[in-house]
């Protein structure tokens, strides 16, 4: 999936994707140059639709889960 990265770009029209992706029963491996905003974004998003976390918890997880 192809992704601008700016901020007008409509993040929220991702979320038929990842619930999609929610139900691959493989690992679905989220990049983008810098792992810094788009990336980030969508596995914030990933994890609070598919485990029902809110928008701080989410963020909390994908930020300790960051190796770099």
């Amino acid at each position: 999936m192809q992704m601008a990265d700016k901020s007008s770009f409509d993040v929220l029209g991702l979320s038929k994707q990842i619930e999609e992706w929610i139900h691959i029963p493989e690992n679905v491996l989220i990049h983008c140059a810098l792992g810094q905003s788009r990336s980030v974004t969508v596995a914030t998003m990933f994890l609070m639709m598919k485990e029902k976390l809110s928008l701080v918890e989410a963020f909390s997880k994908v930020k300790k889960g960051r190796t770099c």
